[in-house]
């Protein structure tokens, strides 16, 4: 049990120190939060606490991190589904719960008739994970996330909500050009992927102002033959 537990801590920060992940790292390390209380209660001086209540929650995450890192550097397919793409948003979410704590709300409405739809892959969690970092992180007091799916008819969409620090409309357009410096780099990428794929008006619509939050939506069409999906 000792040498299991410890092993699969020690591979959450082989994990969490490659490219993509660097900021789980610092979040487990950091003293203060729930991640870091579970990581202290899990390893103590090379030492595994059996009597710490964190070890089951550490355990947990640890899984979560696992799949939320099997799905996002997976290798093969362009395309998958709403579900999948969702069960990884599931436990990136997890982890910045513990990151958070209570400072992170998740409301999640999606249409069940929606969960077949074929979307590019990744296409939805750098919504989300950009309405975390750049939205809610900021502010000290957390916000909520919310994430919506809506069958609407012939296509799906989804909308990423965050009652965040929102952003100047003239540096979102900033941020979506291709050619210009930006810290919003996988928002602009999931921009640019859409449009190549759906055409120009199939990229994102952005609705954001200073201190008032952003919303994030992305339009898909429902039937795509053409697009097949690859198994993770």
């Amino acid at each position: 049990m000792r040498n299991t537990q410890l092993s699969a801590a020690l591979l959450l920060f082989a994990v969490a120190g490659s490219a993509g992940a660097h900021d789980l790292f610092v979040a487990f390390s950091k003293p203060g939060t729930a991640a870091g209380e579970a990581n202290t209660a899990l390893v103590n001086n090379g030492t595994f606490d059996e009597s710490a209540g964190a070890v089951t929650r550490a355990r947990d995450l640890v899984l979560e991190f696992a799949d939320f890192t099997r799905y996002s550097f997976r290798r093969q397919g362009e395309f998958t589904t709403l579900s999948e793409e969702l069960r990884s948003i599931h436990s990136y979410l997890e982890l910045e719960r513990a990151r958070f704590g209570d400072r992170l709300t998740v409301r999640l409405r999606i249409a069940p008739e929606t969960l077949a739809t074929v979307i590019p892959f990744l296409s939805v969690q750098p919504l989300v994970e950009n309405a975390v970092r750049h939205g809610l992180e900021r502010r000290e007091r957390g916000g909520v996330l919310t994430v919506t799916s809506i069958d609407d008819g012939t296509h799906t969409e989804v909308i990423v909500d965050d009652d965040g620090v929102g952003m100047d409309p003239d540096e979102l357009a900033t941020l979506l050009d291709l050619d210009a410096p930006s810290s919003h780099v996988g928002l602009r990428n999931v921009d640019a992927r859409l449009r190549q794929l759906y055409g120009p008006g199939g990229g994102l619509v952005v609705e954001t102002n200073v201190g008032s939050g952003t919303s994030v939506r992305l339009r898909v069409p429902k039937s795509q033959p053409q697009h097949e999906t690859a198994r993770a």
